[in-house]
């Protein structure tokens, strides 16, 4: 069956592996799994045999039915159909499989989408908005060039944009409906954006910090959806940034993307869609490369960060940190020169902003960020800390010398001298009273090639990295491996002080930010995903919270926990 159709009320859009539910809920489904599906529509009412199938979808490649059988079992999760009481896909005992569910093709793209009128044009793309007589909905049809004709590397291209994005159901990704052929020519219906592109912005003046920290935020929350899923965008710039109506970011044209190998590949790195690539060609927009895309080797999710630092670059200062008068010189300053400093462009630019854009742009990929969270994570640190700043203000006049002796004479100098005294009688009390562990026995000895995350220049903490009980018996600390790379996991280590080495906590991989229960039974931690708590000893995490941006946490003697968070402090039942 070619083209889109309906089971039953479900819409099936084979190009993009995807089945989109009444409630305009999309599931991705992989390829295998559609081909079923497709064979079954095709054979409508009709009982298929399962040698039939996999004669048909698995050729002369050795498989059991077991495949045949998880491709079902998943076609009956997304149709939510019960395989005791069917409404979609029927077994027959003994003999095979039948679609009993109703069958329908869709309008042909000719008479489905109506076009209204042109929005654009690229070298890779004719964009024109267009009304779904189907769907009731605008969306913006991008076509193959008109002057490419039937060029099946274009034609490939687009389609392989389309099945990159459409696998990435993000509020900050571009989303994709359908693809088709209008009058020969290849399209796919895109989310119809308001808006302007980053490059249209950029052209015209360059943005406030809020709203460049805002932005930034968005597009690597989309690049690390992108990157979750094994995928590297790999041609990021600004002309592939759409800015809305309403001033969020859009990321698009997944064309270029490479995906991340599967278990078992022997490559490093595979095209979405293989035989796209011409020969010994460097896939990307040159202006915006990494070094590692200049110099044609294999990429990871590290080159669209450093594509990433160069676009927060112009975003601050309107200017493109490498830019030269040509091709070949702006490619040889992004291999071998240094950015320009912000302070070029900006007043007083944060010390931290700059520091975060040098490791954004380092030349050598195991200097740079090495996952997009963690850059997503220091830039909403920043944002939050500049909010909790105070507003500049005029300098003050410097007091004269007899305005400080009447300061230091008067009542509020009396009243900060005795609460210096009972500050300093507390601590004194304090350090008498607390029990002190042995000097012998007050460091912590890491495995070789173990770092503390507080100390690492290039692995950002959270917060501490360590919590010590109340009654002075034992640390509990975050630590991470040596070699950082897009698997790379914190743990928990539990360091008691009558004991000369510390061990892993099971089940607080990923974990960061302990802190421990009064009673010192309980260690509690945020990851990538989650608040969570776990026993000192290990074993099973309980969840507490969606992960808040955790920088401080204090637990009660009630359970109560209260979490000093990006914004403010949150409370949680412990």
């Amino acid at each position: 069956m070619e083209g889109d159709f309906r089971v039953d009320r479900w819409l099936v859009q084979p190009q993009l592996n995807a089945i989109v539910s009444p409630d305009n809920i999309s599931a991705q489904l992989e390829p295998k799994v559609m081909e079923v599906l497709v064979y079954l529509a095709d054979h409508g009412g009709e009982v298929v045999s399962k040698q039939t199938l996999l004669q048909a979808l698995w050729g002369h490649t050795f498989v059991t039915e077991n495949a045949l059988t998880r491709c079902i079992a998943a076609l009956r999760k997304v149709f939510q159909d019960d395989a005791a009481e069917p409404r979609i896909i029927q077994t027959i005992t003994k003999k095979g499989y039948r679609l009993i569910a109703q069958v329908s093709k869709l309008k042909a793209p000719a008479s489905r989408y109506e076009i209204l009128r042109k929005l654009g044009q690229g070298a890779m793309g004719e964009v024109f908005l267009a009304k779904d007589t189907e769907l009731h909905r605008k969306v913006a049809l991008k076509f193959v060039p008109e002057d490419k004709g039937p060029d099946q590397t274009a034609r490939k291209r687009l389609l392989r944009e389309a099945r990159a994005a459409a696998a990435l159901d993000h509020p900050f990704i571009c989303k994709i409906f359908d693809t088709g052929e209008i009058n020969g020519r290849t399209f796919i219906a895109m989310e119809y954006l308001e808006g302007q592109t980053l490059k249209q912005k950029l052209a015209k003046d360059r943005m406030e910090l809020n709203e460049a920290l805002q932005v930034a935020s968005e597009m690597a929350e989309a690049l690390e959806a992108a990157h979750e899923k094994g995928i590297v965008h790999q041609d990021l710039n600004p002309a592939n940034i759409m800015l809305t109506a309403q001033g969020h970011a859009k990321v698009m044209d997944f064309g270029l993307a490479k995906r991340l190998p599967r278990a078992g590949s022997s490559s490093s790195f595979e095209n979405i869609s293989s035989g796209v690539m011409i020969e010994g060609a460097t896939p990307g927009t040159w202006f915006y490369m990494s070094p590692e895309q200049l110099r044609g080797k294999a990429i990871d999710i590290r080159s669209d960060i450093f594509s990433f630092g160069i676009i927060l670059y112009e975003m601050l200062t309107g200017a493109h940190p490498f830019w030269r008068k040509t091709v070949v010189c702006t490619a040889s300053a992004i291999l071998g020169e240094d950015e320009a400093p912000l302070s070029r462009y900006l007043d007083h630019p944060p010390e931290s902003l700059q520091q975060k854009i040098k490791m954004m742009l380092a030349k050598d990929p195991a200097r740079r960020y090495q996952v997009v969270q963690d850059v997503r994570t220091d830039l909403l640190y920043l944002d939050a800390s500049r909010q909790e700043e105070p507003s500049p203000a005029r300098p003050q006049r410097k007091p004269q010398r007899s305005e400080r002796l009447r300061w230091r004479s008067g009542p509020l100098w009396i009243a900060l001298t005795v609460m210096v005294a009972v500050v300093a009688s507390l601590i004194t009390w304090y350090l008498k009273t607390t029990p002190t562990m042995p000097a012998s026995q007050t460091s912590i000895k890491l495995e070789a090639g173990q770092w503390l995350a507080s100390v690492r220049p290039d692995w950002r903490p959270r917060a501490a990295a360590m919590d010590i009980s109340r009654d002075g018996r034992f640390i509990i600390y975050s630590a991470i491996g040596e070699n950082l790379g897009p698997e790379t996991q914190s743990q928990l280590y539990l360091r008691r002080i009558d004991q000369l080495e510390a061990r892993p906590i099971p089940g607080t991989e990923g974990a960061t930010s302990p802190f421990l229960s009064p009673d010192g039974r309980w260690v509690g931690f945020q990851d990538r995903k989650r608040l969570a708590k776990i026993p000192i000893e290990g074993g099973t995490p309980v969840f507490l919270s969606d992960a808040t941006l955790v920088v401080g946490a204090s637990w009660g003697a009630d359970g109560t926990i209260v979490l000093k968070s990006k914004w403010k402090p949150v409370q949680h039942s412990g």
